[in-house]
């Protein structure tokens, strides 16, 4: 889950995920909204799930570096934080 400003839609979300997980990513699914305790007012936390797919059994040395990039440019586009 991140955590984002309340600016941002999931569409914006969804967007750099998308473009970020490239070639691996096959869906990226919306499936939390947290808005509560330890979320700041202007802020919202937004958890995906992610489906990584190749013709080929892939490995964790193979997802790793898409995925560390689809936080990168989250926090890099969107100011997102992964949510602790």
């Amino acid at each position: 889950a991140i955590v984002i400003d309340k600016k941002y839609t999931v569409q914006d979300v969804e967007q750099v995920i998308k473009k970020a997980g490239k070639p691996l990513l096959e869906s990226c699914k919306l499936i939390d909204i947290y808005n509560g305790d330890n979320i700041d007012t202007n802020k919202t936390s937004l958890a995906f799930r992610l489906l990584y797919r190749s013709k080929t059994t892939l490995q964790d040395k193979e997802v790793e570096p898409i995925h560390n990039k689809i936080i990168d440019n989250l926090d890099k586009k969107l100011s997102a934080n992964l949510r602790s």
